[in-house]
């Protein structure tokens, strides 16, 4: 029997080799697959690069082989690789299991192949029960084996932002170093910065090793820079009286003067007891190429509960509010409350220190005001139940509300466990979204890097006018270098699906905030009928499954939900025989209305020759169903609830007074990424529908209007891409340079593909905005609406 074993293998890492070593021994022969096109373009090093490799791992098995398949063709999904190969066993691990359901041909994927899921966490019966309870990998159960392979969380990427060599084997490190690939920092690039935060392993009253960590942990990370280490990281906090000690306190210094000899364009943010004036104080230290650019010292002095520095420390701020300057090393050094900017860039950065953000009056909310984009706040936080939620939600807070980034690093625990514990905390929130909120519970160091996105800052800044008011303090800026790449690779992949919510909570949120609307509209209206026409597609099924709904909360009869199939000259009877099932089972009031021989009729009113399938063909069809529905509705004294989605409003895919008309749309806050997440989620809600409903997720997204062949994203592109453009254009700010480089970096298409996408979008919309100012009410669900009359203020004539 064969196996399929696919992925980036960018490089092969140690957790790889286990895997091949474990399939070697369960299978006659394995077949190691490189994914391709991805990989292809300004990558490090050639395919060629990464078949060797493999080569080197394959040639110490009998049974395993490389195969170049999806790197000499055009990719077309997993399951057309899996053809090809004749349909052999397909390995992966826990993590790609439940996004099957996205993958390219999904259901014949499942239908036509058997799979082997490893986990690494041993959690074999538990995988089991998830597959059970999954409404799509459910009726698919038995194609899979799930088995438990002991191997290392470790990940190629892993490697090539860390270029750890204990994360390859020996022979691959060989050959990394041989052709020199992996070499490059990557600084900054594409207006995102590259920050490391670091909770190093800490030997308490012992700077010169403290030194000589920090130092290591900046030549492991090359790639990130700035990296910010927590408070008193060089003596360790825990030291009680021993701060007044001479001998420390000189000690401290030498560490200090070590680590700025050794810096280099990476910029470092360490912190130290540090005498001045006769006086201690808690200070951070900014150094870059073998300079002190500015010392800062702590303002808030907590003296609660286990904290007690007022005992040890003077206040900064008096400092902070005459800043002054002192030499050290032979140097004249700014003291106090600084900012450092790339002018080039346009990149500005504070800092505070721990107790800071928890006082009354907090420094970061000056330094913002002054300009700061980034606030790093180097801590050592004890720990105690609840504390981490108030200290994210503090710094939630404060990014949301000067529409920043907010970086906080603590000490761990290996400062002390005495009689505290220290957590090791590493939050990253970017104008008050989460990027990284990690307990480092370890007694080794920890570092994760994050990607600071300069341009969504200056985008939620610009279209803020809460926050564009306070920017007017002056403020003198200490210069700070960064060296861009032209290879910059992202930490974290940005979110695929970024309209999707992330759990069943808020898609019931989502639901129960329509619902209400839905039932105020009736309320105002003075009707308890609705008017929906049916197709058996994503949109239509949710508007009903969304009124039948609201129909049940608020105890209404659901013979009022009049729901309307209407075929036409290209209806398929598969999509016709879904929409007629489901009305059927939910029990609405159901009609069957041919709308084919008014279309003809109307087509040779106008001399239309019917035999081409022109926009006429198409349109006359749509118009010729909304004008049926919207006099129904007069009829029955009822609305009529339009159907249409944000992306079809976005990129215009509705027919001019057709389907673009309603008298209450209850799809145009919604992606159509969302809808589909929505009608996968209804499955578990109404079960005597599920069948209809798992045809309806699964089913290519057609109108239906020359063929049911015509496949609408032939025609305008993957929905997914067109969503991930509508949201980091609109929601982020996103430059074209920016939306290319992460369709690049995150979809597997083209250079060239990209651009289409982009333009294709832009082109789209702009043509498009004369419906979307003529469109029907309906209510916002995302921080992003289309509606002329909600908050999205766009030119009809835009080119």
């Amino acid at each position: 029997m064969k196996v399929v074993f696919g992925g980036s293998f960018n490089p092969p890492t140690i957790a790889h080799e286990k895997i091949i070593e474990i399939l070697s021994q369960r299978y006659d022969e394995v077949i190691i697959v490189p994914n391709g096109k991805k990989y292809t373009r300004k990558e490090f090093f050639s395919n060629q690069n990464r078949i060797e490799m493999l080569e080197l791992i394959a040639k110490r098995y009998h049974n395993v082989v490389v195969s170049t398949l999806e790197l000499e063709r055009e990719f077309k999904g997993t399951y057309e690789t899996l053809k090809e190969l004749n349909h052999p066993v397909f390995a992966c691990g826990e993590d790609c299991l439940f996004d099957f359901g996205t993958w390219i041909n999904a259901e014949k994927l499942l239908e036509e192949n058997t799979f082997l899921i490893f986990t690494r966490n041993n959690k074999v019966e538990e995988i089991k029960k998830q597959i059970l309870r999954d409404a799509f990998l459910s009726p698919y159960y038995d194609k899979f084996d799930i088995i438990y392979i002991d191997y290392p969380h470790i990940s190629s990427h892993s490697y090539r932002k860390t270029l750890n060599q204990k994360y390859v084997s020996t022979e691959i490190q060989a050959y990394i170093d041989r052709n020199k690939l992996y070499k490059e920092g990557c600084m900054f690039a594409h207006d995102y910065v590259k920050v490391a935060l670091a909770t190093p392993k800490v030997i308490l009253g012992n700077p010169e090793r403290n030194a000589k960590e920090i130092l290591k942990i900046a030549n492991d990370y090359p790639n990130a820079s700035i990296i910010v280490y927590p408070e008193l990281s060089l003596t360790g906090y825990s030291l009680g009286d021993w701060l007044f000690n001479a001998e420390l306190l000189k000690q401290a210094r030498e560490a200090l003067f070590k680590i700025k000899e050794h810096t280099n364009n990476q910029i470092l943010i360490v912190g130290l007891p540090l005498e001045y004036s006769g006086a201690i104080y808690n200070v951070a230290v900014v150094l870059q190429n073998k300079k002190i650019l500015g010392i800062i010292p702590k303002v808030n002095l907590p003296r609660t509960g286990e904290f007690y520095e007022t005992r040890f420390f003077t206040s900064g701020k008096k400092i902070i509010k005459n800043p002054t300057k002192f030499e050290l090393f032979g140097e004249e050094v700014l003291f106090g409350s600084l900012l450092f900017k790339n002018e080039k860039y346009n990149v500005c950065f504070g800092v505070e220190i721990c107790g800071d953000m928890w006082g009354q009056i907090n420094p970061h909310e000056l330094l913002y005001q002054k300009g700061a984009d980034i606030i790093f706040n180097i801590s050592a936080s004890t720990y105690h139940f609840g504390k981490k939620e108030l200290k994210k939600s503090l710094i939630q807070n404060a990014s949301s509300k000067f529409e920043g980034a907010y970086l906080y690093v603590s000490n761990g625990p290996s400062d002390s466990t005495s009689d505290i514990t220290y957590t090791g905390d590493q939050i990253g929130v970017i104008c008050g979204e989460v990027i990284l909120d990690q307990s480092t519970l370890s007694l080794e160091t920890v570092v994760n890097m994050v990607d600071i996105d300069m341009e969504m800052i200056r985008f939620m800044r610009y279209s803020d006018g809460y926050c564009r008011d306070s920017l007017e303090i002056e403020q003198n800026f200490i210069p700070f270098s960064l060296e861009e790449t032209n290879q910059y690779q992202l930490e974290t992949i940005p979110n695929l699906l970024p309209f999707v919510p992330k759990n069943d909570d808020e898609l019931k949120e989502i639901i129960e905030i329509t619902s209400i609307s839905l039932k105020h509209r009736l309320d105002y209206v003075g009707t308890s009928k609705v008017i929906i026409g049916i197709s058996g597609g994503l949109d239509s099924t949710l508007v009903l499954l969304f009124a039948y709904y609201t129909y049940q909360k608020y105890h209404l009869d659901p013979k009022n939900i009049i729901a309307v199939t209407m075929p036409g000259l290209g209806t398929g009877n598969k999509s016709k025989n879904i929409a007629i099932h489901l009305m059927q089972k939910l029990g609405v009031t159901m009609r069957e209305v041919s709308i084919k021989k008014e279309a003809v009729n109307h087509l040779k009113l106008l001399n239309h020759n019917m035999i081409e399938k022109d926009v006429t063909y198409e349109n006359v069809q749509a118009r010729m169903r909304t004008m049926y529905l919207m006099n129904l509705a007069n009829l029955e004294k009822g609305i009529v609830l339009g159907t249409g989605d944000m992306s079809e409003i976005a990129l215009g895919w509705s027919t001019f007074n057709g389907d673009h008309m309603s008298m209450y749309s209850l799809n145009s806050g919604l992606p159509k990424t969302t809808i589909k997440a929505l009608v996968k989620y209804f499955i578990s809600v109404y079960p005597q529908v599920k069948n209809e409903l798992k045809k309806v997720y699964n089913a290519v997204i057609t109108p239906e209007l020359t063929g049911f062949d015509q496949a609408t994203e032939d025609k305008i592109g993957k929905y997914q891409i067109n969503d991930f453009i509508l949201y980091h254009l609109f929601m982020r700010g996103a430059s074209k340079e920016r939306i290319i480089y992460l369709l690049e970096s995150c979809f597997d298409l083209e250079l060239d593909d990209c651009l289409k996408y982009y333009e294709n979008f832009i082109k789209r919309f702009n043509s498009n905005q004369y419906k979307r100012l003529t469109s029907a009410e309906g209510i916002k669900i995302f921080k992003l609406t289309l509606n002329p009359r909600g908050d999205f203020r766009y030119p009809g004539d835009m080119k």
